[in-house]
């Protein structure tokens, strides 16, 4: 309806979803960069922290494990010196603090490979842990980062009102500007051709 009116008076349209696409568009992108670039700088220091928390697991579940081992070598050296026991006398409770022992074993190392998988971690030949180096390009890093942007395309960013009326002001110089080259300024507001 307004399209027909413009042009039966030959008025300009102004359609302020149009008009503001460009902002709105700009202003999408602003925010999506800063989102990405304070994400980068988050993460990268929370992974940092997790890898050096796990680096400490790692080194604590090697110390249980060697603890666990020990105990193990020395339950089996006793058991060595000692003379056999009767059926009765206690023999299954040793067995069975050996099994817990091994299966706790099994469950120390399960973890402490998960962890050794999860970040990365290598060993020297002294078999010290070597923390990976943490950039921007990270596995983990990139990963956090990358969903965060996503929720950040996704959130629809309002433009201030004042960036409307700028729009709006534009546009209408735009306008006047046209129909001044023209020589037509009968259709701007506030002009008629009788005060010319």
């Amino acid at each position: 309806m307004c399209k027909m009116l413009c042009d039966h008076y030959s008025a300009s349209l102004l359609d302020m979803n149009v008009l503001a696409s460009d902002v709105r568009e700009t202003e999408q992108q602003k925010h999506v960069d800063q989102v990405r670039d304070d994400a980068k700088v988050t993460f990268l220091n929370q992974i940092r922290e997790q890898i050096q928390s796990a680096a400490q697991l790692v080194i604590e579940s090697r110390t249980r494990r060697a603890m666990i081992a020990a105990e193990m070598a020395e339950d089996g050296e006793l058991e060595g010196n000692q003379p056999p026991t009767t059926i009765g006398e206690g023999g299954e409770s040793e067995e069975s603090t050996m099994q817990e022992k091994i299966i706790q074993e099994k469950e120390e190392l399960e973890r402490e490979n998960d962890l050794i998988k999860k970040f990365g971690f290598t060993f020297d030949e002294e078999g010290q842990i070597i923390l990976p180096e943490i950039t921007e390009e990270h596995p983990l890093v990139r990963e956090q980062v990358e969903r965060v942007t996503v929720e950040a395309r996704n959130h629809e960013v309002e433009i201030s009102p004042e960036m409307y009326c700028s729009v709006l002001e534009e546009a209408i110089r735009a306008v006047i500007t046209g129909h001044q080259t023209q020589g037509d300024l009968s259709s701007v507001a506030g002009y008629s051709t009788t005060s010319l």
